[in-house]
């Protein structure tokens, strides 16, 4: 059973959690605003592996990038399996933001291959949580 405290804390994970992942994908998208031109569209395309992270993308990138979301409307990001298109889209793209961890097993295997950068939002949380943990403990 579930106290008040314990629910509290859960929630408060949550939202800090949330709070992690926009601030990644922040400094990540800020970085490339900043180093690229908006002369060409196709160099300044942000590929999102499913909706939640193309929200947040495009919130920061705003009318500086052309944010992409690879995942259909309706379909089940954990079985998507990538069309010739959203491949190629996925390797073009100026910068990948997926979840990782096998969260969406195509997409990841096919975003290691990218000769440009990709974001990986939970292995940052975790490499954050990792270094925050270290300086406190």
């Amino acid at each position: 059973m579930w106290t008040a405290k314990s629910q509290q804390m859960k929630r408060l994970r949550s939202q800090s959690t949330l709070v992690l992942v926009g601030a990644v994908i922040l400094m990540t998208v800020s970085i490339f605003t900043s180093s690229c031109s908006s002369s060409n569209s196709s160099a300044n395309t942000v590929v999102t592996s499913f909706y939640p992270l193309e929200y947040v993308a495009r919130e920061i990138a705003g009318e500086d990038f052309k944010v992409v979301n690879i995942t259909p409307l309706g379909a089940e990001p954990h079985d998507l399996e990538l069309t010739p298109n959203s491949t190629e889209q996925l390797l073009d793209a100026k910068l990948a933001i997926v979840m990782g961890e096998g969260f969406q097993p195509a997409i990841e295997k096919t975003a290691k291959s990218r000769d440009l950068p990709t974001l990986e939002i939970l292995k940052e949380i975790d490499s954050r949580l990792s270094n925050r943990d270290s300086t406190n403990g």
